[in-house]
């Protein structure tokens, strides 16, 4: 991802995906948020058993986790992100 979030997150528009991290006692580690002035979704997190976090949802417009933007192809598109720890 870019930059090295933050714990104040702004809507880009309407509704936006958000991933944030917290130590084991609930202490904040990091936030991000991502898409446009769309409407964007995260519907599923899960860890894999190497920590990876896999995360699911749909989004229209666009959205960048970092490698540069996906664009939906009209209504809503799905995606699926892989974050290493």
């Amino acid at each position: 991802f870019s930059g090295n979030g933050s714990n104040t997150l702004t809507s880009a528009g309407d509704a936006d995906v958000f991933l944030a991290k917290l130590g084991p006692s609930g202490t904040y580690l990091w936030s991000y948020r991502f898409g446009d002035a769309l409407f964007q979704l995260g519907r599923s997190v899960v860890v894999d058993a190497a920590g990876d976090l896999l995360m699911t949802g749909e989004f229209q417009g666009a959205i960048d986790f970092g490698n540069g933007p996906l664009t939906s192809a009209g209504d809503s598109d799905v995606f699926l992100v892989k974050v290493s720890p």
